[in-house]
């Protein structure tokens, strides 16, 4: 499930954490910077539009085992 407003992500992976949610929790930062709300233990996997907010992501201790992909979006989007 994929969740892409901060709370959203909370209450999904709140569900993964006790097995109540048999998918793959996997929360979408839309913003250019992330902050401790869009990150939770249980999330498998982050996906970030831009590189500074996939290590701000890295820094504030997004899981170990989940990954983060920045420039989810086209690069002549970006421009």
């Amino acid at each position: 499930m994929v969740s892409t407003y901060h709370l959203a992500a909370l209450a999904v992976a709140r569900l993964r954490a006790p097995r109540r949610l048999g998918c793959p929790a996997v929360t979408f930062v839309t913003t250019f910077s992330a902050h401790e709300l869009w990150l939770h233990p249980a999330t498998d996997a982050y996906l970030c539009i831009f590189s500074n907010a996939a290590r701000e992501v890295r820094g504030l201790g997004g899981r170990s085992g989940a990954g983060v992909w920045a420039q989810s979006c086209v690069r002549s989007f970006v421009r």
